[in-house]
């Protein structure tokens, strides 16, 4: 009896401990079981033990966020994004890599980088590929309050508009980390959250590959997903090498490339204040 009773302790604790990674790499790399093409309907869902939240047992405690990270279609139509930017370094590289495929992207930039690499927000704005927000500082949301976020998310879209003239209406929050509060702020700025079906590690230095990376994206990536890469944030080198694998390896898969506002048919600026 003391055997038995170990022997169902220790898969109980297993069941767990699987339930928990699971969750953990989901949160990580796909959202698609929370989170629909519907962002207005999409359910709250906790973390740390995905089940449902009640309001009066939350406060501002990390829930996944609300938002589009794919669209349901037969079409090989995908989007792909990045996150941090802009980057004197990578994101020109970015940008050679793209106009060379003929492909436009959309780009969630953070506004203290924008605020020091403008000519490049210039570039990318003239040359088609769309500008979004990514905060202020590349704060976590669920670490502020609610004044705090919105001044996170309306100072990056000042900077933004200060150079290219419109505010943007796509937003990302950073580490995919929201609140209650952030999604309150998003929604009363009429924002659109832009989440991601197909995003791995490329964002670890260590331990990563340009083919690894390629590898998991490629792995994930189906009709109507949002792949989410990093062109800021730090050492970039295997992102732009994975990216000249994935992009003609998906071209050769019959798929093609459109900004998140022409996978989703939204509006990516908001032309007045």
């Amino acid at each position: 009896m003391k055997y038995m009773f170990l022997l169902i302790s220790f898969f109980v604790t297993f069941l767990k401990l699987s339930n928990a990674y699971a969750l953990a790499n989901c949160n990580i790399y796909n959202f698609d079981h929370v989170i629909k093409n519907d962002e207005n309907n999409t359910q709250i869902t906790k973390i740390i033990d995905n089940k449902p939240l009640d309001k009066k047992h939350i406060n501002n405690e990390v829930i996944l966020c609300k938002g589009y990270n794919h669209v349901n279609t037969n079409k090989k139509i995908i989007s792909l994004t990045f996150d941090d930017g802009p980057s004197k370094q990578y994101t020109e590289q970015i940008l050679l890599l793209l106009r060379n495929n003929n492909i436009k992207s959309t780009f969630f930039f953070v506004g203290k980088n924008v605020k020091d690499y403008p000519e490049i927000v210039t570039m990318l704005y003239k040359n088609g590929h769309v500008i979004a927000n990514h905060t202020h500082n590349h704060s976590r949301l669920s670490d502020l309050s609610e004044d705090e976020i919105k001044n996170q998310i309306v100072k990056c879209n000042l900077e933004i508009k200060k150079i290219i003239g419109v505010s943007p209406l796509l937003f990302r929050p950073p580490y995919g980390s929201c609140s209650i509060n952030s999604i309150n702020v998003v929604r009363n700025l009429n924002l659109h959250t832009i989440m991601w079906s197909a995003m791995v590690d490329d964002y670890r230095i260590q331990g990563n590959s340009a083919e690894k990376i390629a590898h998991g994206i490629l792995n994930l990536v189906k009709p109507g997903s949002i792949i989410g890469m990093h062109d800021g944030g730090g050492k970039r080198d295997n992102t732009v090498a994975a990216l000249k694998i994935i992009i003609p390896t998906l071209k050769n898969q019959g798929y093609k490339f459109v900004t998140i506002p022409e996978l989703l048919n939204i509006s990516a600026y908001q032309i007045s204040d």
